[in-house]
């Protein structure tokens, strides 16, 4: 019996590590999808206002609560070229992280600290972070040649893995594209 116990037990306790990891990965992946609806929310929402990009990022953080911020790579506000647009590669890069954003690409990055303290940084004008795609430049008519723009949220997490069972870190992202709201963000 001792004998069986002993080969069982190993097996049985793999099984018990699997699914805890597991678990923790889908609800972390959980949590980023609703993050990314939230914060595509709030910009379709506010529009072109300028506060557009500050208040889906504070979207963001409360959804993103429960994970760390120094596991959040990156939170970026694209514009997209539909409703299955993806983000623009020129906007997965490490200088767009690092400088903020790309002209190219249309998109703000923002790092997890800089989620993580949101009341530092200043979203008056289009010259911090948020210049790249300033929320005035945001397409908001429907009588718009183009039509009204598209606005993506796009979030990777490099989430700490609890057991190192599949490894140190499990990487996380996701993406929601959502229509910018007519009239949104215009002055009354």
């Amino acid at each position: 019996m001792l004998v069986e116990v002993a080969m069982i037990l190993p097996i049985l306790m793999v099984i018990s590590l699997a699914v805890l990891e597991l678990g923790m990965g889908w609800k972390a992946s959980i949590t980023v999808s609703s993050a990314t609806r939230s914060g595509a929310r709030v910009a379709s929402n506010l529009g072109r206002s300028l506060g557009s990009d500050q208040q889906s990022l504070l979207a963001v953080s409360a959804a993103l609560r429960n994970i760390p911020a120094d596991q959040v790579e990156r939170v970026v506000i694209f514009r997209a070229t539909g409703a299955s647009g993806t983000v623009p590669a020129a906007c997965l890069n490490a200088t767009a992280l690092s400088v903020g954003g790309s002209t190219t690409g249309k998109c703000n990055v923002y790092t997890g600290a800089e989620l993580n303290n949101l009341s530092s940084m200043s979203f008056s004008s289009c010259t911090g972070r948020h210049k790249y795609w300033c929320p005035t430049d945001r397409i908001n008519l429907q009588s718009a040649a183009t039509g009204l723009d598209w606005v993506g949220v796009y979030i990777k997490v490099n989430l700490a893995a609890s057991t190192s069972l599949f490894g140190t870190t499990v990487g996380i992202d996701d993406t929601t594209i959502m229509r910018i709201e007519p009239n949104a963000g215009n002055e009354s």
